[in-house]
């Protein structure tokens, strides 16, 4: 495991937090692609988005400024449940560049 990934689940096992507060607290830029190496390993993280307010307070034009809030579920798996057996090999591939004996 990466190790922005691990101080990231570490700290959602505190509570939840948004995009902004991550990339802020913790010095993670992109939050998402940690997330989804988190959810690959089989920990159960939802995204719910929650308008925020601007740095300055307010919306922007008529929309809502909108973030990612990732809480964990209680249980993340075991890493032993977390493993995924490789796949059985399959014939070999023989490509244009490679001559046949």
């Amino acid at each position: 495991m990466k190790p922005q990934c691990k101080v990231l689940l570490a700290a959602l096992e505190q509570g939840p937090m948004t995009t902004r507060e991550i990339s802020r607290a913790l010095g993670i830029d992109r939050v998402s692609a940690r997330v989804h190496e988190l959810r690959g390993l089989g920990y159960q993280i939802r995204t719910e988005r929650v308008e925020v307010p601007t740095r300055y307070g307010r919306t922007i034009g008529r929309k809502k400024h909108r973030q990612a809030v990732y809480p964990v579920g209680q249980n993340p798996p075991p890493p032993e449940a977390r493993h995924r057996p490789a796949a059985p090999p399959g014939p070999p591939q023989i490509g244009k560049h490679k001559r046949r004996a």
